[in-house]
């Protein structure tokens, strides 16, 4: 019933891109030749996080929503997740760290004669 109420919750958009993730994860582990269901090792994870982790040129967001897709997956189903193990979580890291090829491009700060304007402006006047 919790799980229900967990995906019930949801919205669409995020579901959507779960759906996306999860079919992802399960052609990985069919192509393996695992059931993606047999969470009593964590390397198919590691593994599909690697890959995941080459695939992409900032791979923070990619990793972490696909890994919260996954633990959804077996959690409806009642699974325990190997996306919890200690030594995913310290992989998770390391791909952050190591497989950002291109970080983001900082903004330029607004200019300061802009932020005076905006913060003397007076709403009253039309």
């Amino acid at each position: 019933m919790a799980a229900k109420q967990t995906v019930l919750s949801l919205a669409d958009s995020t579901l959507s891109l779960y759906k996306g993730q999860i079919r992802k994860y399960l052609k990985f582990c069919e192509e393996k030749q695992v059931n993606f269901a047999d969470n009593s090792s964590s390397a198919i994870t590691a593994d599909f996080l690697c890959h995941l982790a080459d695939s992409s040129e900032r791979p923070e967001t990619l990793i972490k929503t696909t890994l919260t897709a996954v633990d959804l997956l077996l959690y409806t189903m009642g699974l325990d997740s190997p996306t919890r193990d200690r030594d995913v979580d310290k992989l998770v890291t390391a791909l952050m760290k190591s497989s950002t090829k291109q970080p983001m491009k900082r903004q330029r700060p607004l200019p300061v004669f802009l932020w005076n304007f905006l913060i003397s402006w007076d709403p009253t006047i039309s």
